[in-house]
């Protein structure tokens, strides 16, 4: 008979980019009032040339997100609670607004398709830092000790 457990695995960084680049809704973490607070965003990520991509979101107009120069996180997973298994990414950048002139001509092209409107405000953020870790079953030892049959 073979034990098993669950082991956290270091996920290196071209994995944390397909795991982001994998769904369409994740949380963006910032500070209100003080506190921590996390929300959910339909979101895009997008390679346009160098080697950290930008995560594209929409939010209201007003809203605590549209404020350009917030430095942000961004987080995602996937869980499976059967197995207790699963992975999480968090990638860390700083909010641009992406209605101002200088923001990036292709950024448009990217719609991250809000599910609920109006979500008027065009927010990109660089990813500065990402890093993540991956829970997976290891089996650890056999039991010669354990004979019989199913």
């Amino acid at each position: 008979m073979t034990n098993s457990a669950v082991v956290a695995v270091d996920l290196d960084r071209g994995e944390c980019f397909r795991l982001l680049g994998s769904k369409a809704v994740g949380r963006i973490c910032v500070v209100e009032n003080g506190y921590p607070v996390a929300f959910p965003v339909n979101y895009r990520l997008v390679f346009e040339g160098g080697d950290m991509p930008v995560i594209i979101i929409r939010a209201r107009s007003g809203s605590v997100l549209d404020v350009s120069g917030t430095k942000v996180g961004f987080q995602l997973d996937g869980i499976d609670p059967i197995d207790e298994t699963g992975w999480s990414v968090l990638a860390r950048g700083e909010l641009h607004d992406g209605l101002v002139a200088d923001a990036p001509d292709w950024l448009k092209y990217w719609n991250p398709r809000p599910w609920v409107g109006p979500r008027d405000q065009w927010l990109y953020m660089p990813v500065s830092e990402v890093s993540g870790r991956s829970l997976l079953v290891a089996v650890t030892e056999c039991d010669p000790g354990m004979t019989g049959y199913l």
